[in-house]
């Protein structure tokens, strides 16, 4: 079977960004060999392994188990690499990670003290939403994730690593105006007549949502957004009341100087969350990201975050 590693790390590139002129952009050699590469791939093990169109290639039914195959086969390229590098005094290398809004402000702060120690490693951080950060490991777009890990959006357990970092809170958060401020904390009877805004991540909605559910609550949704200045502003002016939870209100401002009010939930145990990180256990696990975590841990030992 006449297969190369080229072969490999140009198919998993057309896997990540679903095209094949990308991938040869990306991989700076032309269209024809990325297509040729797949097809003797394809010949080689006689199966199908994307589906071409004019939007792009997508992985067909055995096209998910070779990719799967090739991440193992790629990730023991890496480590191979590493190996050749590990008598160096230095970690050098790439490390791309995703977070939520939520973990950004500790990604941050983690990685510039990492690149103070270690100025050779690029790091790359990406803030997305919560299944764009699982969809992006599973397509081994980033090396790590950090985000609130509901296993619930996790296919197979199996497969992939995670750790709880940091436990959480949601809080009912309202402006310094509201008939609410004054209250010690909030029962689901006093948001009957309230309007509110959504944050629009998946797992934010999922708990607001089960709240009002869960008492026989009406939710008089105002709107909804991704955008948490938009939330904030729309809170500390009066206009509506929001659910946040506690690491998104850390050192805000808006919070520190009065203007908006957390008022804590009572009897419902779902408005605690938990954050941390996750991967894909088939990739590879470089010593760069390893570090980076031991960096994050620090940073929330000492609560800078």
């Amino acid at each position: 079977m006449a297969i190369n590693i080229e072969q490999f790390i140009y198919i998993e590139e057309v896997y990540k960004t679903g095209s094949i002129s990308k991938a040869a952009k990306n991989c700076h050699v032309s269209i024809p060999a990325i297509s040729q590469a797949i097809s003797n791939l394809e010949n080689e093990l006689g199966v199908r392994i994307f589906t071409r169109s004019r939007l792009g290639a997508s992985l067909t039914e055995d096209g998910f188990r070779v990719i799967n195959k090739i991440f193992k086969i790629t990730s023991n390229l890496e480590e191979l690499k590493d190996i050749t590098t590990s008598n160096d005094n230095f970690l050098q290398g790439n490390l791309e990670i995703s977070s939520s809004p939520s973990m950004i402000i500790l990604v941050f702060k983690t990685a510039f003290a990492f690149k103070k120690d270690h100025p050779k490693v690029n790091i790359k951080i990406t803030e997305k939403m919560a299944l764009e950060i699982i969809n992006g490991l599973k397509q081994n777009k980033n090396d790590i994730g950090f985000l609130y890990v509901n296993t619930e959006l996790l296919d197979d357990l199996a497969n992939w690593e995670y750790e709880t970092l940091i436990d959480d809170n949601m809080y009912l958060c309202v402006g310094r105006d509201s008939p609410l401020a004054e209250k010690q904390s909030i029962e689901p009877s006093d948001l009957s007549d309230q309007h509110i805004v959504e944050y629009s991540g998946i797992n934010s909605k999922r708990i607001v949502r089960k709240f009002f559910e869960d008492h026989n609550t009406s939710m008089n949704s105002l709107f909804e957004s991704n955008q948490f200045e938009i939330i904030k502003r729309t809170i500390s002016e009066g206009i509506a009341i929001s659910f946040i939870n506690g690491l998104l209100l850390r050192n805000e401002p808006r919070v520190l100087n009065g203007e908006i009010i957390p008022l804590p939930l009572k009897n419902f145990d779902d408005l605690e969350i938990s954050y941390g990180w996750l991967r894909m256990k088939n990739t590879y696990f470089s010593p760069v990201a390893k570090e980076f975590l031991k960096y994050l841990k620090k940073q929330i030992e000492v609560g800078d975050y």
